[in-house]
């Protein structure tokens, strides 16, 4: 009963969410599709034209494609977390007056930003096939998998993070520059081989370094498989979920007197 009462409740949040983003704009949802094929073209231009960016051999396709399989992934964790940690602080008012199953406010926040975001992905991935770049589709299933960890990933650390700003609010300002951290220490504009060999041990502590590679692996080549590295991050990510969830029960009675 509690649980059907949760996904309603989930289920209004993340519907209202999604109306809100575009709700007064003019073109409405449409700007979920333009806004990645901008995004790819001025990345196209930049880094093809401009700065004339080569990819890495390695892989074999463009730069442009090397770096958009990571790039959209990447923008649904930082944006989606960054809604997430500052969900309970930006719903003060509601939850002061309605009784809310707090990580449903969370979770729903998150949801909204990731399946907005994996809707561009889609249309990125499909012009990127449609303009040469050989895009596995065998690699798509394996792809959502992963995907799907770095969602379990951003639900983890916002549901840590946004129970910790209602008590330390100084998170806000702090969060911004650690994702921006987390963007240069992630093999978004670069690859895990063009990192130094005594730096490496470090990335592999990075669950992002490892799944950002392997969608490139399963979307640019033919290894589309899932390995046994897979099952090990999922594993990993699963335990900080629950670590995530003991956290945030044990610190979520005292939220409404902080709120």
């Amino acid at each position: 009963m509690e649980a059907s009462r949760d996904f309603q409740v989930f289920r209004l949040l993340l519907t209202r969410d999604l109306k809100e983003t575009y709700v007064n704009t003019a073109l409405g949802f449409v700007w979920a599709l333009v806004l990645p094929l901008a995004i790819l073209a001025i990345y196209a231009f930049v880094f093809t034209r401009v700065l004339q960016v080569r990819f890495p051999d390695a892989i074999g396709a463009g730069f442009v494609a090397y770096l958009a399989i990571a790039l959209w992934p990447w923008t649904a964790f930082a944006d989606g977390l960054m809604r997430a940690t500052s969900s309970l602080t930006d719903a003060a008012r509601l939850i002061g007056k309605v009784q809310l199953p707090l990580h449903v406010v969370v979770l729903s926040k998150l949801t909204a930003v990731f399946l907005l975001t994996m809707l561009g992905y889609g249309l990125v991935l499909l012009v990127l096939s449609l303009t040469g770049t050989p895009v596995s589709l065998p690699g798509i299933p394996v792809a959502l998998v992963l995907l799907g960890m770095v969602f379990l990933l951003a639900a983890s650390l916002g549901l840590i993070f946004s129970v910790t700003q209602v008590f330390f609010p100084d998170l806000r300002h702090a969060l911004p520059a650690l994702i921006m951290l987390g963007f240069f220490l992630t093999p978004i504009l670069y690859s895990v081989d063009m990192v130094p060999d005594r730096f490496r041990g470090v990335y592999q502590l990075n669950p992002l370094a490892y799944l950002f590679e392997r969608l490139r692996e399963v979307l640019l080549t033919d290894d589309w498989q899932l390995v046994i590295g897979d099952g090990l991050v999922a594993l990993a990510l699963l335990a900080l979920l629950a670590i995530a969830v003991s956290y945030f029960n044990r610190l979520r009675p005292r939220v409404e007197e902080f709120l």
